[in-house]
């Protein structure tokens, strides 16, 4: 297995290789090898494959096993392709935002393809291997994008943006290169304050500087028992909402609470999501919205409804809560968008108060209300209403998500009537989120065009040295440090920016210069970077970056036709060099307009 961090030989873009030999050219009946893969898989991982009816050869489905572990998350449109390379051995590239992530499903895919074409008769060693295709899985649902991730990272893609982990499993993600890189967590940016996250996630500091700011916030008091909140409850005057000081995506939280009993169940509702205070609000009463603030501007709102069914005079409650889940679109819940109606106790305390039980039979037409607060997580729907907004309600979401220091926020506000202004009508914002949510594509390209503007992805100016001496790049890396800062150089032997040694230690070399190269792109003080490679180096590891500037090549007209293609189709510019030639005045200066010229536009 080897991982390429740019074009190669074997793809054209970065990718997770395998290389398989044996085993490799026979072909198996397509619902045969279903059959034997699913009976060691998950049940959620044995449907859907869409494998073609008649044959499929091995590497086919080595491809279509790797692809579908990859995006267990949710659709990524990560590139897979193979190649036989000989009678007994093929290729296969799977593409990756995730490396580590791409590497397992790689891996699981092959070993699979393998067992199906050649299924073992071994039960203990057919058990061994279910057992580590349950790992494995769930290693790549550790480090694998989310479904919050996976739009943003289509909506890069399909901008030319480069995307990259921080560190695996961190789910903090780098956009762009060196000095034009943008971090997201979901949609929170590096750009946010820490104080503002902070802020956001209490509660009692979020409704205090609300009200700082002169826009509606909530009544509110705290408690650590149920004592406390019931004197709270009687100076607010019921109805109440109770729900943890801290925390999110509605765990803990109870609305509607119309009397001591109701509030005593809440209270310990909201204790036990590790809060050890909550807060009880008066209630507020209207449809809760999320707008959304993205990179510093109103960007779209949603009202959120509590999840509900509507009767047909017919069935039951059961059976519509079933045929409700039965309406939601599967791929919507798997990728997170949705999350299905489950009956639990607040379930059937919400149906009780309405004096229904599972078995009722509602009226035709009769709207029956599952929940008492309309998050996601709790089985609720959106509805935008981004055209209705009034402009006083967007200059407020703005105004907050500034004060807090967010540049992505999503402020939850209470109010009837979203057209109208939060000055005429009776209304309430009763929480800000540092990492407001995104459900679709759309929404990923508006986060994409807040951070890059159109016309910018987000690279800097890159220069690929080819089978030139460590003086030849040393050279030219000096010679742009004289005009600019922010120079990174990477080579066989040492990596630095602006003169300064990294990985001065042997033992503390990656494994591939690309490896190297990526670490200077993680850097925001890096404005271009220089690599110099042998050919060798080339032709087995592909380009260290996706796409360069300028590719400067030792005997280019001498290379093999493909590396020469490569080189020709991922490098802005390509500057021969002679055997003997160096970097003079005139071959310097044409460099430097090669390298510097539109670096972050999109061709």
């Amino acid at each position: 297995m080897q991982t390429t961090h740019g074009p190669s030989l074997a793809a054209p873009w970065p990718a997770v290789i395998a290389r398989v030999r044996g085993a490799t050219g026979g072909a198996t009946d397509a619902r045969q090898a279903q059959a034997r893969i699913g009976s060691l898989l998950p049940d959620r991982l044995g449907l859907g494959w869409g494998l073609p009816d008649g044959r499929v050869a091995m590497g086919t489905l080595a491809a279509g096993l790797a692809q579908r572990f990859a995006t267990l998350g949710g659709p990524a449109d990560l590139p897979v392709q193979q190649a036989i390379i000989g009678p007994d051995s093929q290729v296969i590239a799977l593409g990756y935002d995730e490396p580590e992530a791409s590497h397992l499903a790689l891996l699981l895919g092959v070993r699979l393809a393998i067992y199906a074409l050649a299924p073992v008769d071994d039960a203990a060693e057919a058990a061994a291997l279910a057992e580590m295709a349950r790992q494995t899985v769930a290693q790549i649902a550790a480090v694998a994008p989310d479904f919050i991730a996976r739009p943003l990272l289509r909506a890069a893609r399909r901008r030319g943006i480069p995307v990259r982990p921080v560190a695996p499993g961190g789910r903090i993600w780098a956009y762009g290169h060196g000095c034009r890189r943008v971090d997201f967590f979901e949609v929170a940016t590096g750009r946010d304050t820490l104080t503002g996250t902070l802020l956001a996630r209490n509660k009692s500091l979020t409704n205090q500087l609300i009200a700082r700011l002169g826009f509606p916030g909530t009544q509110f008091g705290l408690a650590s028992d149920f004592a406390t909140a019931a004197v709270v409850a009687r100076t607010l005057g019921y109805p109440v909402v109770v729900k943890p000081i801290d925390g999110g995506k509605g765990v803990g939280v109870t609305a509607d609470i119309r009397d001591e009993a109701g509030l005593h169940n809440a209270v310990q509702v909201g204790l036990s999501a590790f809060s050890p205070t909550v807060l009880v609000e008066k209630h507020v009463a209207g449809d809760d919205h999320r707008m959304a603030v993205i990179g510093g501007r109103f960007a779209w709102v949603y009202r959120r409804r509590p999840a509900e069914i509507i009767g047909d005079g017919r069935r039951t409650v059961r059976a519509l809560i079933e045929d409700a889940n039965r309406q939601r679109d599967p791929a919507l819940v798997a990728a997170g968008y949705l999350q299905p109606l489950v009956v639990d106790a607040d379930m059937l305390a919400v149906l009780q108060r309405a004096g229904l039980g599972l078995d009722a039979v509602p009226p035709a037409g009769g709207r029956v209300g599952l929940r008492t607060i309309a998050n996601l997580s709790a089985g609720g729907m959106l509805e935008e209403v981004t055209t209705q907004v009034h402009p006083d309600n967007i200059a407020m979401a703005e105004a907050i998500a500034r004060s807090f220091g967010l540049d992505a926020a999503g402020i939850d506000y209470i109010t009837p009537d979203i057209s109208q202004s939060w000055r005429m009508i009776a209304s309430a914002v009763i929480e800000v989120n540092g990492t407001p949510a995104i459900s679709d594509d759309r929404q990923a390209d508006v986060v994409m065009a807040r951070a890059f503007p159109a016309g910018e992805d987000g690279r800097i100016a890159t220069v690929v040295i080819v089978d030139a001496t460590a003086d030849l790049a040393r050279q030219y890396a000096a010679w742009l440090g004289e005009r600019m800062s922010g120079v990174g150089l990477t080579d066989p032997t040492q990596t630095a920016l602006d003169g300064v040694l990294r990985h001065v230690a042997p033992a503390s070399l990656p494994a591939t210069l690309g490896e190297r190269a990526a670490g200077l792109l993680l850097d925001p003080a890096t404005r271009v970077l220089v690599v110099s490679l042998t050919l060798e180096a080339m032709l087995e590891h592909g380009l260290p970056v996706e796409r360069c500037d300028l590719l400067i090549g030792r005997r280019f007209q001498d290379w093999p036709q493909d590396l020469r293609a490569l080189g020709q189709t991922h490098a802005r510019s390509v500057q021969p060099l002679a055997e003997a030639e160096t970097l003079t005045p005139e071959l310097l200066a044409a460099c430097l307009h090669a390298t510097i010229a539109r670096p972050h536009r999109v061709d």
